[in-house]
């Protein structure tokens, strides 16, 4: 009975300052709701930073539920970072925490470890593919 796709505009910006610019006709990318599940998808491309300072943080058209326990709601995707100016050896992992409407971009950092891909990690000009399935209340 809950249908609804179409396309937004996206915004990348730092968890601290800064924003990104994305490349003219990589400014938008597409979701379908059905229910409370939400999948977005796209490819995305910067070409020009304002200094994104801090952890990335990719804007998401709606909100991620925050009603179940334990982290049960959080919602998880790929995300892939090319021409960035840092080789990323290992899975990128788009993650959303409970009551956020952005993701952040985790990546494995060492055996035991991981961490968020920050806006000193990428140069002015990166592009890549995402995919996030996310809950909404």
């Amino acid at each position: 009975d809950d249908y609804e796709e179409g396309v937004y505009a996206y915004t990348i910006s730092g968890s601290s300052s800064g924003t990104e610019t994305p490349r003219s006709g990589y400014a938008y990318l597409s979701y379908t709701k059905i229910g409370r599940m939400v999948k977005v998808m796209g490819r995305y491309e910067v070409s020009a930073s304002s200094g994104a300072n801090g952890n990335l943080q990719f804007s998401l058209p709606f909100t991620q539920s925050n009603s179940l326990t334990d982290q049960a709601d959080a919602g998880v995707g790929t995300i892939s970072i090319f021409r960035s100016g840092t080789q990323f050896e290992t899975v990128l992992r788009a993650v959303v925490y409970p009551g956020n409407n952005f993701f952040n971009v985790l990546r494995q950092t060492g055996t035991n470890s991981e961490g968020y891909i920050s806006g000193s990690d990428v140069d002015s000009n990166y592009e890549g593919f995402l995919e996030v399935t996310m809950l909404v209340d």
